[in-house]
């Protein structure tokens, strides 16, 4: 099984239009209101402290919008830097424009409405000021989720398509081997016997972890090994192998049936197309963070036209989903024995996390 997930739609937090309107035009009627209380008789002094809470204010929520609008990222240190000479400026100028224009002004049209309806403006400014901060965390927060979901949903069709090439591989692998135990039978009978038991051991292994959706380097190269061991009796004595693993990275985790695919290409590419000796070796070494996984073989060589087969070419994608962009496949001939000799697999994974 194998598919595509499409990305979905992630929407961006973006300011709720009618909020922000209604935010403004309630904002802007309270300026208005309140420029008909301030040029009532000074009684009391409160026009010089109204005008100075409402410059603060009206300052303060010009810094917030023009932060939300042209720096999203902008620390809460300096928007409290940027907000305190705004707050003085805003001071200056409204105590000024009370001086020099309002308060001589003949704008008495509703001084005692204006003096009840001008702070419940004010605070429902404010009020649509939060509630459109609200609309925009609730919409990250949605984006986030569907950001999630899209992850689990890749996640789990990487399961499924894990599971789809180990039960493409399987069959094939024991059609084959049947096969030759059928033969071998009647021609070879002590080769039909060893590998009837390479074949049980093979299959001891294999099992208990064939719907599995992690395994472990070593767990992966005991396969590869009774693989290729069964090979070896098919193939006679023209073929070789050599399995190796470094002890730091024999109990790393690996995805399974990534290794048997490489590996099988390697054998029905390389190995069985070719006359004469022909040899496999399988590394497996920790190099800096990364996990390095190398089959090497001499057999047929690569094509002038490397084609990834259905096993392959979704090998790299396989890896980037499990483990990220960090991930890489490579298939090349040795750069010392040209194009028609050796060819080498490279898994590379990045190292898990420490605990």
């Amino acid at each position: 099984m194998s598919g595509h997930i499409l990305p979905l739609a992630t929407a961006q937090p973006a300011p709720h239009t009618l909020l922000r309107w209604l935010g403004g035009l309630a904002l802007c009627a309270g300026l208005l209101l309140a420029a008909q209380l301030l040029p009532r008789p000074l009684r009391t002094g409160w026009q010089a402290g109204f005008v100075l809470c409402l410059s603060g204010h009206a300052a303060g929520d010009l810094a917030l919008v023009l932060r939300a609008r042209w720096r999203p990222g902008f620390s809460l240190p300096g928007a409290l830097a940027c907000l305190l000479p705004a707050v003085l400026a805003g001071s200056v100028v409204g105590w000024l424009a009370y001086r020099h224009w309002v308060a001589n002004a003949p704008l008495r049209l509703l001084p005692d409405a204006a003096a009840l309806a001008c702070p419940l403006l004010l605070a429902l400014a404010l009020l649509l000021q939060q509630l459109r901060q609200q609309r925009r965390a609730q919409l990250a927060q949605e984006a986030q989720w569907r950001a999630d979901e899209q992850a689990r949903t890749e996640r789990r069709l990487l399961e499924q398509e894990l599971r789809a090439l180990q039960a493409q591989i399987e069959p094939h692998f024991l059609y084959n081997t049947l096969a030759s135990v059928q033969q071998l039978i009647a021609t070879e009978p002590a080769q039909a016997g060893a590998l009837t038991t390479h074949m049980i051991a093979y299959l001891r292994a294999a099992l208990p972890g064939l719907r599995a959706s992690s395994s472990t380097v070593a767990q992966e190269l005991a396969l590869a090994s009774h693989y290729l061991e069964i090979m070896r009796i098919r193939l006679g004595s023209r073929f070789s192998f050599a399995v190796h693993a470094s002890a730091a990275a024999a109990d790393l985790p690996f995805p399974p049936a990534v290794l048997m695919s490489v590996v099988e290409n390697a054998v029905q590419h390389g190995i069985e197309p070719k006359p004469g000796p022909v040899h496999i070796a399988i590394t497996a070494e920790v190099d800096g963070e990364a996990l390095q996984l190398t089959v090497r073989d001499n057999g047929a060589g690569l094509p002038a036209t490397v084609h990834d087969g259905n096993g392959l070419g979704n090998l790299r994608e396989r890896l980037h989903k499990l483990h990220g962009v960090a991930a890489r496949f490579s298939l090349q001939a040795d750069a010392h024995t040209g194009g028609r000799g050796d060819t080498i697999a490279c898994i590379t994974i990045p190292l898990p996390p420490s605990p």
